[in-house]
This record gives C-alpha cells, sequence and structure tokens, in this order.
C-alpha cells in the first residue's frame, strides 16, 4: 500500500478525486482516512495538520496500521533560499528540525539532527527524488527544485525567526532551502518504521515577504493537480 499524507485538507483534495472503491474511517474526531486504489494502487490518504507533533502521531498509527512501502507527503512550504519563487515544486532531499537542541544535556548530539537519524539530516531516497522529479515535470510548466527542508514547530515569515541560518545550510550544501511545520514529525516516523518517504512541497510564500492565507490557499491548489498526477 502506498500512504499519501498532507498537511491540510487541501493539499489532499485533488488526490481524494481520484480514489476509486473508496472507504472512509474515522481517524480521530476531526481526521478521517480514505482508503481505496489509485491507478489499480492500494492507498490511504489522510492529513495531518500543520505539527510536526500531530504528523509524527497520524503517520505512525498509519504506517502501523497500514504497513506501506512508501509514504507520499504533500503539502506547502516557505521559501527561504533566493532562488526559490512561489509557485516552484519544491521536492526535499534532506529534512532537518530546526527547533531541535539538546547539546546542553548531551553534547556528543548533533545540532538540528532528528531522533535516531544517524546523520546530521533524514536523507531522502535518491530514486525516489528522480522519480518524482521527472514524473511531476511531464504535468507542469513550474520549475521543480530540490533542496533541504528545514522543520520546526513555529510559524515563521522571516528568515531571522528560523533557528538555523540559510547561509551555515547552504554553507554544507549548496542547495535551495525552504521552511515548513510538519515535515520533521513525518520524516521521524518513517525513520523509526523504516519506510521510505518522499515530501513534495508547493512553495506558497517567501520569507520576508507579505502574503495572505488565501493567496497561499490559491497556490497550493493551483498545484495540486500537476502534483497529484
Amino acid at each position: 500500500m502506498i500512504l499519501i499524507l498532507g498537511n491540510s485538507e487541501d493539499s489532499i483534495l485533488y488526490i481524494k478525486t481520484l480514489i476509486k472503491n473508496e472507504e472512509v474511517f474515522p481517524l480521530t474526531k476531526d481526521i478521517s482516512t480514505y482508503v481505496g486504489k489509485i491507478y489499480g494502487q492500494d492507498v490511504c490518504i489522510a492529513y495531518t495538520s500543520y505539527s510536526s507533533y500531530a504528523s509524527a502521531t497520524i503517520s505512525s498509527i498509519l504506517i502501523a496500521k497500514y504497513n506501506p512501502y512508501v509514504v507520499i507527503y504533500l503539502g506547502d512550504a516557505m521559501g527561504l533560499s533566493k532562488n526559490l519563487k512561489v509557485g516552484d515544486i519544491f521536492i526535499a532531499d534532506s529534512i532537518i528540525a530546526s527547533d531541535l537542541d539538546v547539546t546542553r544535556r548531551d553534547s556528543s548530539f548533533v545540532i538540528h539532527r532528528l531522533p535516531f537519524v544517524n546523520s546530521k539530516s533524514y536523507v531522502v531516497n535518491q530514486y525516489l527524488i528522480s522519480t518524482f522529479t521527472n514524473l511531476i515535470s511531464t504535468a507542469t510548466i513550474n520549475s521543480i527544485k530540490v533542496g533541504t527542508l528545514v522543520s520546526a514547530n513555529k510559524y515563521v515569515v522571516k528568515s531571522s525567526e528560523v533557528d538555523i541560518k540559510v547561509e551555515d545550510i547552504m554553507a554544507i550544501k549548496n542547495s535551495e532551502v525552504a521552511y515548513d511545520n510538519e515535515s520533521a514529525g513525518v520524516a521521524t516516523a518513517c525513520n523509526l518504521y523504516d519506510v521510505p518517504l518522499i515530501h513534495v512541497a508547493t512553495i506558497s510564500a517567501l520569507a520576508d515577504k507579505k502574503d495572505t492565507l488565501l493567496d497561499r490557499t490559491k497556490v497550493i491548489l493551483s498545484n495540486s493537480v500537476p502534483i497529484g498526477k
């Protein structure tokens, strides 16, 4: 089975229209899961809300229940690096938890590293990155960017509010950098259960630029079709 998760109902809206033989099961009092087939593949679809706490919990429950062979996470992110533009499709090749720092307690701990991840970041399978980049490129004219996804349980609008500097990330790895509030939780769950994760996001806003929730929603919905296809 393929587990498809989104950070909001908007991010999975188009995917849900593709389901055949749909069955709906309540997961919590607020969230339901949608189980059926898409193009002959067994799928389970749900959303996790805007929090790594919630995304880790919901991802863990669904992975344990359905034993998927891959998790696809769909959402939106804020562009931190200068080359990212609103409407770009961002595929994460690594994920870090910028608000995680227990070095005062354990000096051997690597700052921003997800729990139980041996490297400095959660590294996404290169085959999945290449496959999704190629597939999405056939369905959209928007730019597809690959890079590091910074994740924290803190809503920010300015790059200075992020707990790790973009320059520090780019000094280690010269790639694009985006920010969200959920992916660290999903990556933690996938790492614990040893399930591959691919994260695809729409750049719905840019750091240090003014926008509205309506602006972000419009961008997310406009990219939902090419990503879903």
